[in-house]
């Protein structure tokens, strides 16, 4: 959830800036982070898996899981423990 606050958050930053139009990709990434936690995104995005006749999102649903598995992977190992 924290990725995906961070990223909402650098998404609208992001949006701020006229030449540097990504911040809808930080915001869209950042909507399947946390469509987990909030039921209202989760069911848009049940929507949008029906729309989708390509199967699109579904394979980059399974990228945006497996990288949050391996972000919240580094944050439960504590670099503290090394000393």
């Amino acid at each position: 959830m924290t990725l995906g606050i961070l990223l909402l958050i650098m998404g609208i930053a992001l949006m701020l800036i006229p030449f540097l139009p990504v911040g809808y990709l930080f915001i869209f990434i950042a909507l399947f982070f946390l469509a987990t936690y909030i039921p209202p995104l989760n069911r848009f995005l049940d929507y949008l898996k029906e729309k989708d006749q390509k199967g699109k999102l579904a394979e980059m649903e399974k990228k945006i899981k497996n990288f949050e598995n391996q972000f919240e992977d580094s944050e439960k190992e504590d670099p503290q423990d090394e000393k």
